[in-house]
């Protein structure tokens, strides 16, 4: 059987749901944005996959450090032996302690001592291991 016109679809109450009704609505007025501008690129940006790192600086090689014999520290201060080098080269780590343990056994530390007047090594010098193909980079 075919539901009247005048009868609603869903009736209201327990099981139903009411229908709303026209009425008068009380409608507010937008918010005023006319002190906005809008920029030249409305858009948003392009954001890369990946964070756009900036290309490292090859260290330069500072080979003033092996200019020679030395210029600064050649005189005697404190006695009447000393080291002094009379060509360049690196004085890595090894070196150091060579110098460090020879001095220490010849020295009597009673009545002297020893004092490093060079500084520290402190450039970083990579080398390739034994068997390695030159190429491939530094490291």
């Amino acid at each position: 059987r075919a539901p009247s016109r005048d009868a609603p679809l869903c009736p209201a109450g327990a099981g139903g749901a009411a229908v709303p009704r026209a009425g008068l609505k009380k409608w507010t007025l937008p918010p005023d944005y006319s002190g906005i501008t809008i920029p030249e690129k409305p858009k948003l940006k392009f954001v890369d996959k990946v964070p756009a790192v900036p290309k490292v600086r090859r260290e330069p090689r500072r080979l003033r450090d092996i200019r020679g014999p030395s210029q600064v520290a050649t005189d005697f201060t404190e006695g009447q032996y000393g080291i002094l080098a009379l060509g360049g080269g690196y004085l890595h780590w090894g070196h150091f302690e060579m110098i460090r343990l020879s001095i220490g056994r010849s020295i009597d530390p009673k009545s002297m001592f020893a004092v490093w007047r060079v500084p520290a090594p402190s450039k970083a010098v990579t080398k390739k291991s034994l068997g390695q193909r030159m190429g491939g980079g530094k490291g």
